[in-house]
């Protein structure tokens, strides 16, 4: 068994995007319409693993969790890339 798809809370899907493809160098995989949000994954170049799932945090619990890992300073995730484009 492995893990296909990881999710990620974000605030807005499309900041989210470009900082996931344009920043960090995944490429979206999937961007889908439902509504009032997308299905939105992104993955790594080269890679046919993992997705990140850009899931936007309208869920009231999503808010808090988020609210809180922040505040306390943890990462949600730890990621590898060799494209990173920084400014000053």
């Amino acid at each position: 068994m492995g893990i296909k798809t990881a999710r990620t809370f974000v605030e807005g899907q499309s900041k989210a995007l470009t900082l996931y493809t344009d920043i960090l160098g995944l490429r979206k995989v999937n961007d889908i319409d439902l509504g009032e949000f997308r299905w939105l994954t992104a993955l790594a170049v080269g890679s046919v693993k993992i997705e990140f799932l850009l899931k936007l945090n309208v869920h009231p619990a999503a808010k808090t969790y988020q609210e809180a890992i922040y505040a306390d300073g943890a990462p949600i995730a730890a990621a590898d890339t060799k494209k990173m484009k920084l400014s000053a």
